[in-house]
C-alpha cells in the first residue's frame, strides 16, 4: 500500500512527520518504500472530503516548512530552500481538491529528497568533475560542447565523458540536459515567461525540440505542466539520478 499524504492519521502524525524529515535530511532515495511501510494494509485508503481542504492545506504548508529545514540540515543552500518554499506554498494554497494536494505533496517530498541526495553525491566527486558541473550550472543557457567543457579542466573530451559516467552515472550530455530541464521546470513554475522564452533561456533553439526533451525528461508536456503544476513521479533515467 502506497503512502498518501491525506491518509496521515492526525493522531500520531508528529512521529510520522519526524520520520519524513529524517528521510529528507538524509537524501534517502528509498523513502517511498520506507513511507509505504507505515501504511496499515487493514485500513483501506479513503480520501477525506474536499470540504476539509483548508485543514489539509495547513498541514501541507507545515510539512513544507519542516521539509525545507530538514533539507537545509542535509546541506541544501538557504536560498534554494526559500525559493522552494515560495513555489510550493503557492501551489498548496491554490489546490482545490484533496487529490491535487496529494500530488503536490508527493512531488514536494520527492524534490527535497533528490536535491539533498544530489548535494551529498557531489561532495564525494573529484575536483575536476565538480569544476565542470559548476561551469555547466552557470552557463546552461549557452552552447555547451564536450570539447569546450573539457578544455576547462585539461582533459580530452573522451576522458571527461568517461569520468562523468564513472562518477555521476550520467553522460556529460545527460547532465547538461538535466540541468537545463530542472531550470525549465523552475521557470514554468515561478515565472510568467512564455514557453518559447523559457526554451531560449535554458539553451534550446527549437521549441519543438525543447518540448520533446521536456516530455521525455518529465513525462508531461511543458504547457500541461504549467497548467496543472503536476509532474509524474520520477521514473525516467534522467530524473531518477
Amino acid at each position: 500500500m502506497s503512502f498518501v499524504f491525506s491518509n496521515i492519521p492526525i493522531c500520531g502524525k508528529d512521529t510520522i512527520e519526524q520520520y519524513i524529515m529524517t528521510l529528507i535530511a538524509g537524501g534517502d532515495l528509498g523513502y517511498r518504500e520506507k513511507l509505504s511501510s507505515l501504511a496499515d494494509p487493514s485500513q483501506p485508503f479513503s480520501p477525506p472530503s474536499d470540504d476539509s481542504i483548508l485543514l489539509w492545506r495547513h498541514l501541507a504548508i507545515s510539512h513544507l516548512l519542516l521539509a525545507s529545514r530538514a533539507a537545509a540540515d542535509g546541506g541544501l543552500p538557504a536560498r534554494t530552500a526559500a525559493d522552494l518554499v515560495s513555489c510550493y506554498r503557492q501551489e498548496i494554497s491554490d489546490a482545490a481538491h484533496i487529490d491535487q494536494l496529494n500530488r503536490i505533496y508527493d512531488h514536494m517530498i520527492d524534490d527535497f529528497v533528490h536535491r539533498v541526495h544530489a548535494l551529498r553525491q557531489a561532495s564525494v566527486l573529484s575536483a575536476p568533475i565538480r569544476q565542470c558541473m559548476s561551469y555547466i550550472d552557470s552557463r546552461y543557457d549557452q552552447k555547451l560542447t564536450a570539447d569546450l567543457i573539457s578544455s576547462r579542466v585539461g582533459y580530452s573530451s573522451s576522458h571527461l565523458s568517461r569520468r562523468f559516467r564513472e562518477e555521476l552515472g550520467l553522460s556529460l550530455t545527460e547532465y547538461i540536459l538535466k540541468v537545463r530541464m530542472e531550470h525549465a521546470i523552475r521557470l514554468l513554475r515561478l515565472s510568467q515567461l512564455s514557453i518559447a522564452d523559457i526554451c531560449e533561456a535554458v539553451g534550446f533553439h527549437s521549441q519543438s525540440h525543447f518540448s520533446r526533451q521536456f516530455r521525455k525528461y518529465t513525462g508531461t508536456a511543458p504547457g500541461l505542466f504549467r497548467t496543472t503544476g503536476y509532474l509524474p513521479p520520477r521514473s525516467s533515467f534522467e530524473r531518477s539520478r
